[in-house]
């Protein structure tokens, strides 16, 4: 459950540009098999506390890439629809306007205000 949501939450492009800076030294790393005193490719996380061996770090690492991984491979299909043909991109979107604006009109009924992304009603934001 923990890598799904992870993964979903990766998908927030605030967290672009530090997805590329841990992709990049993690293939880095991954190139050069790492070198003591460099910056691990999951900075700024650090092992729990509970990891105490070295085996133990280890299998939190290869946790954490395959984690991070998962998390790069939905955040690239997320943006992938601005590369498509034109068409195709603009049907993409409507049909992503149009689950947002479903969501807006649930919160407005459940919870009585809309996120302003979500409102269906506010053409300025479309």
């Amino acid at each position: 459950k923990h890598a799904i949501v992870r993964a979903v939450l990766g998908t927030d492009m605030s967290k672009h540009g530090q997805q590329l800076q841990r992709l990049n030294t993690l293939i880095d790393n991954l190139k050069h098999g790492g070198s003591e005193g460099s910056i691990p490719w999951y900075w700024p996380s650090k092992p729990p506390p509970a990891c105490k061996t070295p085996a133990e770090q280890y299998d939190w690492a290869f946790q954490e890439q395959e984690e991070f991984v998962m998390e790069l491979f939905l955040h690239a299909s997320d943006i992938a629809t601005a590369a498509m043909p034109f068409d195709q991109f603009k049907r993409w979107n409507g049909l992503i306007q149009e689950e947002f604006h479903a969501q807006g009109d649930r919160e407005a009924r459940e919870f009585g205000c809309v996120t302003s992304v979500q409102d269906g009603y506010d053409r300025s934001v479309s």
